[in-house]
């Protein structure tokens, strides 16, 4: 696939095609977050906000992908991992991640509300 273009650097390459590779699974994590919905009837299925899915689904595999990349993952561990974090999306990513990390430092977060 990069063989046009030897100057790019190796792990641009190898990043480029686990990021292509994980983004099915973030797409089917997107798309059972999104049934969840319609389900519920917060959204119908086919409008113009499915179109906002796929930069999520592509930052979620992207996500994905630099998170087994740290740390050694398994590229099938990697894949339940994209469909994880297409599920969770951008704001349940942060919401994750922010608990995760209180969880880890032991510094409770503070009051971002300003209400006293």
């Amino acid at each position: 696939m990069f063989s046009h273009f030897p100057e790019l650097p190796e792990a641009f390459k190898s990043a480029c095609l686990g990021a292509a590779g994980l983004f099915p699974m973030a797409f089917l994590g997107r798309l059972l977050y999104r049934c969840q919905l319609v389900r519920s009837g917060r959204r119908r299925f086919f409008t113009w906000d499915l179109l906002v899915e796929i930069p999520t689904t592509f930052f979620s595999a992207v996500i994905a992908c630099a998170v087994a990349e740290y740390w050694e993952l398994s590229f099938t561990v990697a894949m339940g991992l994209a469909a994880f974090a297409g599920w969770l999306g951008p704001r349940g990513l942060e919401v994750f991640l922010g608990q995760f990390a209180t969880k880890v430092s032991g510094v409770k977060a503070s009051n971002q509300t300003g209400g006293k």
